[in-house]
């Protein structure tokens, strides 16, 4: 799996936000992402990939494409999904 990342700034501190679409966290936390920046955070948003990516890669955030079904309830599924997050999180 490959990153997408807006240019890379070095000793910064690091959020990382989640979420089941890019729109979503284009359309709603798109002000947050912006005060997180100028407060000197680097903003990673875990998601999957969609046509939104590139808005998010405009504002400089960068993107982890974090692939599962939101429409899946099957345990498993939910569970290996948990796990690809949580290994995410440990190289943020």
């Amino acid at each position: 799996m490959n990153q997408v990342k807006a240019q890379p700034l070095a000793g910064r501190k690091h959020i990382g936000i989640v979420a089941n679409h890019m729109l979503s966290v284009y359309q709603f936390r798109l002000g947050l992402i912006h005060r997180l920046q100028k407060e000197g955070y680097q903003v990673t948003v875990l998601a999957p990939m969609d046509a939104f990516a590139y808005l998010l890669l405009r504002e400089g955030v960068h993107l982890q494409p974090l692939p599962f079904s939101t429409y899946s309830v099957n345990p498993l599924k939910d569970l290996s999904a948990l796990w690809r997050l949580w290994r995410m999180y440990r190289k943020l």
